[in-house]
């Protein structure tokens, strides 16, 4: 601040390498209080979805749009699958994984109709992207912006089932058409052995109007 202050009030002409150092420092603040901002925005967001009084409580909730980099799709649902789609996933991303506090979860290809159909269901492991890395090699998906029906769940197989039941009938009683792509996103980084954090969101992109 004291560099820039010395060269606003400068009345000769500054040297352009001196604007040009300048700049860089200032392009670097800006870089390092937007990942603390994000940091910050990520844990306030943590501890506002892990209430427990709002579990299995469907509703819409506006989202913004999301790019995020997205594994193959499964070709089952064995666990020797899963690790292996997971170890290649990870290892494409690299340190990634562990530096950033970006979202993450799954991308399932499951109708809201169908919550039965959900243990069987082909998905993609998901990973939001970061701005700055420009050179990761995985293929990127977007999470359209817009009206999502929504319900906080416990991770595992029967609080999943429970939460795709509640939004069945939250969209029958609500008229709700939606998209056949659930998406499954953690609430935090700390993730249990299924490779979910130990709450999730589930989330189906409302295709009508809402009111």
């Amino acid at each position: 601040m004291e560099e820039i202050k010395k060269i606003e009030t400068q009345s000769a002409n500054v040297p352009e390498f001196q604007l040009i150092d300048a700049e860089a420092k200032i392009d670097k603040k800006i870089n390092e209080l937007a990942k603390i901002k994000k940091v910050l925005c990520k844990k306030i967001e943590d501890q506002s979805t892990t209430d427990e009084s709002a579990l299995y409580q469907p509703e819409i909730k506006k989202r913004p749009e999301i790019g995020f980099w997205c594994s193959r799709q499964s070709i089952s649902c064995t666990k020797e699958e899963v690790a292996q789609l997971f170890s290649e996933f990870y290892k494409q991303l690299g340190s990634l994984a562990v530096m950033d506090t970006t979202k993450s979860g799954f991308l399932t290809k499951l109708s809201v109709e169908n919550p039965d159909g959900y243990a069987d269901a082909s998905f993609r492991i998901i990973k939001q992207t970061i701005d700055d890395q420009q050179d990761v090699l995985i293929p990127i998906i977007k999470k359209s912006g817009g009206d999502y029906v929504t319900v906080l769940v416990e991770n595992n197989l029967a609080g999943i089932s429970k939460g795709l039941s509640r939004l069945k009938a939250f969209c029958h009683n609500h008229h709700l058409k939606t998209n056949d792509h659930l998406w499954q996103i953690n609430t935090g980084d700390t993730l249990i052995e299924t490779g979910s954090s130990k709450y999730g969101w589930l989330e189906f992109a409302v295709l009508n109007e809402t009111h």
